[in-house]
């Protein structure tokens, strides 16, 4: 009788050639996803916004000419071509160019956020893949077992040992084990367009994950893990990233409250006189000129540093929440994975029991040619807890999957 073992290692055999890794589709997909790809773009166009703020402002040029000449001692004033430079207060610039690069800051952490949330999405549905796969192994073993079985049924009717019920019943779990493959082709549309879809591209690309799996092990003990996360999740350092931009925006508002200043030089055409010559006759004028530019109403700065303030409060309470967040979701995770392993164990022991019990009933029909229907219970039971051995292995997994958001990167 072909045993599960051994057409478990030829699937795997078969198939390893064709694995593909999940590390390698997740350096894909960080180098492939168009959504990573857009904000890449958006920080480096942030990026330039340090760059706009970074100059005095523009110098401003006027001309103007007098329709009625202004006369003067040394002649008529005829036209006026005047410079001017405004200085902000000190460090205005500075502050301009911190805000611009600390919203630049923000984006990149962004991307970092992004993701963390599209490695989770692949590898969930890379394990969903696999299980479906490894339950499709698993269903293929179970046919080449039924049909062993099929067949020594029809030398037990031709031996006349029993009826041609056995034969019936055992073809009829064929059917039905074969409409469960077919059903589970049918699922790994989902998955495997998800993953593509990450990736960037056809949805019918083929995806082959491994033909097995061992139970995922534990990185880091919850507490430990929580403390590193409560700190450095790119999470966490998206909110602290804008509440620096915040401190920098009160920072910059205070300058502005700062008066500004102002130069400029005037050169004014002079034409000379017809009916004199004084000395200096028709010398043109040249003058400096100094202003200041003096904020008043300044309450619309005491607003704009009070919704500061406000928003940096908001952002905090938004951290603590957060990190409440990552203790419950790590608490369930911890427990998913525990779980996982408990049922891994369980069912693994099981399988031992079940087997040993096959064995028996199988030496007594083929010696007696009676139990056939209990056999068939059994064996579709064995088929069950390696099912159930898989969802635990995948449902490690996840767990660790879910658990490695919040390792430091």
């Amino acid at each position: 009788m072909i045993r599960y073992s051994f057409l478990f290692m030829f699937c795997l055999l078969t198939l390893s050639g064709k694995t593909q890794p999940l590390s390698e589709l997740v350096r894909l997909a960080l180098q492939e996803n168009p959504e990573l790809q857009a904000l890449n773009y958006d920080y480096e166009a942030l990026l330039q916004g340090e760059k706009q703020v970074s100059y005095l402002p523009d110098p401003e040029l006027s001309a103007g000419w007098f329709l009625l000449p202004v006369e003067t001692r040394l002649g008529a004033q005829q036209v006026r071509i005047g410079a001017t430079q405004a200085f902000p207060w000190k460090g205005t610039i500075g502050a301009r160019r911190a805000v611009a690069l600390g919203r630049a800051r923000v984006s990149n952490v962004e991307i970092a956020r992004r993701q963390l949330q599209l490695i989770l999405e692949l590898e969930q549905a890379y394990y969903q893949l696999y299980a479906l796969r490894a339950d499709q192994i698993e269903l293929d073993n179970s046919l080449e077992v039924l049909r062993s079985w099929e067949q020594l049924a029809l030398s037990k009717v031709a031996a006349g040992m029993t009826s041609n019920a056995d034969v019936l019943e055992v073809r009829l779990r064929i059917r039905e084990v074969e409409q469960r493959v077919a059903n589970l082709e049918r699922a790994t549309v989902a998955p495997r367009a998800r993953i593509n879809q990450v990736l960037s591209r056809d949805a019918e690309t083929e995806i082959q994950p491994p033909a097995s799996l061992e139970l995922a092990s534990l990185p880091y003990q919850k507490d430990s893990l929580l403390d590193m996360a409560s700190q450095a999740h790119p999470d966490i350092r998206w909110l602290e990233a804008q509440q620096v931009v915040a401190r920098q925006r009160i920072e910059l508002n205070e300058l502005d409250r700062k008066p500004s200043f102002a130069v400029g030089l005037d050169y004014i055409l002079v034409s000379g006189r017809d009916d004199a010559m004084p000395v200096n006759n028709g010398r043109d004028i040249i003058g400096l000129r100094a202003g200041m530019k003096i904020p008043i109403h300044s309450g619309r700065f005491d607003a704009k540093t009070r919704e500061e303030e406000l928003k940096i409060a908001a952002l905090e309470a938004r951290k603590t929440a957060r990190t409440d967040a990552f203790a419950k979701r790590l608490a369930q995770a911890y427990t998913r994975y525990e779980q996982a392993r408990s049922d891994y164990q369980f069912y693994g022991e099981q399988l031992q029991l079940l087997g040993s019990t096959i064995d028996i009933l199988e030496s007594q029909y083929s010696s007696q040619g009676n139990g056939f229907d209990r056999i068939l219970q059994l064996e579709n039971q064995q088929i069950q807890y390696q099912r159930k051995i898989i969802q635990a292995i995948r449902e490690s997994h996840l767990a660790i999957s879910e658990i490695n958001q919040y390792i430091p990167r």
